[in-house]
């Protein structure tokens, strides 16, 4: 069976580590995140860089399995969506935290990705942030 495919590039030897956030930017995440703590909706907990690759690379298989159109759009839609699942719950234990809820997930990602959420994000913005 073939599988027709978009181009994805292959992002396996990227280096995963992204640089830490801007003190500036830091700081007013920092005090955002925090309140979340305080009200219950994330928890802080030291970061694991293998859980955060293991997230990235979860999210980078499912966004590129995502564009296969031999799969039904059900299954492509959710492939995408636990794709960006994937990549936004790897910026917010970036940072330090973890959220059982996905909504909360998404919320952080103005705070995770330093206010760059302007308009559409890619898993670029996620990954170099």
């Amino acid at each position: 069976m073939s599988e027709e495919q978009n181009n994805v590039p292959d992002e396996t030897t990227t280096d995963s580590t992204p640089p830490r956030p801007l003190d500036r930017e830091h700081s007013t995440s920092s005090q955002q995140f925090k309140n979340l703590v305080d009200i219950g909706q994330i928890k802080q907990e030291p970061g694991d860089q293998k859980e955060f690759d293991d997230l990235l690379h979860s999210g980078r298989t499912r966004l590129k399995d995502s564009r296969m159109k031999a799969l039904s759009l059900e299954s492509r839609f959710d492939l995408a969506y636990n794709a960006a699942h994937a990549l936004s719950l790897a910026a917010l234990r970036w940072h330090g935290y973890r959220s059982e809820n996905r909504y909360i997930v998404f919320q952080c990602l103005q705070q995770t990705l330093g206010g760059r959420t302007r308009g559409r994000v890619s898993t670029s913005d996620i990954v170099k942030s």
